[in-house]
């Protein structure tokens, strides 16, 4: 790999490769004692093949001799072999890797651990909860304690996440970093809800941390209203942090890499190149006698 310095010459070149060799597909049933196979009595489905990909890319914004990208690959040959046999095998493969669509039990999240006959309780209080799931009847307790339970979870992970960062949030203790790790474990929050509240709490931290900044603007003007400043203008508006979003950042390099790129009228953009050695594609029966088959 050739590294080399974009800013300091005019003619520079951006280049990159990728190389495949040997990959391959194998579908067969017939394993030795082992475990394993000998790699040349395989069966493959896609025979193993070598792939070349080239690109390069100039930094000048005039290309009258060559082009703006350059983009070459190469496959010496694709040979495709399937028989009837590999064909049942792959959709016995495919059913038992499908996830079932058997009936699953209602509300999983809600279903206790342990058997009927060691805890009847749980599985009446469960019975009660799912038929109240069903019925969109659910207690105002459960959803005072999911309250109480998401506003915990909130405070505990902001001080978490971001406690190094700033010095208005303190870092969680032992018995609160255990409370945060057992609503994150608790079965009845799901993946998605967590998210969710980490998506909020990421959120508030935003608009604080905005907030404080403000009020800090305000009351060094007013001292320096008051007492006057030895600093600029300039420099405090250089210490006030700017912050984009991500549609922001991405139209802000967009416009530097068109201002910067634009090619001109004359130039050549894009040059392609695909070399394909050979194709075949075998369907075989069982007596892996060929059915039909295409070279080219």
């Amino acid at each position: 790999v050739k590294f080399v310095d974009r800013q300091a010459t005019h003619d520079a070149f951006l280049h990159k490769e990728l190389l495949i060799s040997g990959f391959g597909i194998y579908l067969q049933e017939d394993m030795t004692s082992e475990g394993t196979t000998n790699l040349e009595d395989n069966q493959y489905v896609l025979s193993p093949l070598s792939f070349e990909a080239k690109f390069r890319e100039s930094d000048v914004a005039k290309c009258i001799e060559y082009p703006k990208y350059l983009i070459h690959s190469k496959l010496q040959s694709l040979s495709i072999k399937l028989s009837r046999t590999q064909l049942e095998l792959s959709h016995r493969l495919a059913s038992v890797v499908t996830p079932s669509t058997k009936i699953r039990p209602l509300f999983p999240e809600y279903r206790p651990l342990v058997p009927v006959s060691e805890n009847a309780q749980e599985w009446w209080n469960y019975a009660f909860r799912c038929v109240g799931r069903l019925n969109r009847r659910r207690s105002w307790m459960e959803f005072y304690l999911a309250f109480q339970k998401r506003k915990k979870y909130l405070q505990l992970y902001k001080r978490h996440a971001y406690s190094e960062e700033t010095s208005w949030l303190n870092g969680l203790n032992e018995f609160e970093l255990s409370d945060l790790r057992r609503i994150e474990g608790d079965r009845s929050v799901g993946i998605s809800g967590l998210m969710l509240w980490r998506s909020i709490a990421d959120s508030e931290y935003e608009k604080e941390k905005q907030r404080r900044e403000e009020s800090s603007i305000v009351k060094r003007s007013i001292l320096s209203n008051i007492f006057g400043s030895s600093t600029s203008k300039e420099k405090e508006c250089d210490d006030i942090p700017i912050t984009l979003s991500a549609d922001e950042l991405s139209e802000l390099e967009g416009f530097t890499l068109d201002a910067d790129q634009r090619l001109t009228e004359d130039s050549k953009y894009c040059d392609i190149t695909f070399v394909l050695g050979s194709f075949q594609v075998h369907l075989l029966k069982s007596e892996h006698e060929p059915i039909s088959s295409l070279d080219m």
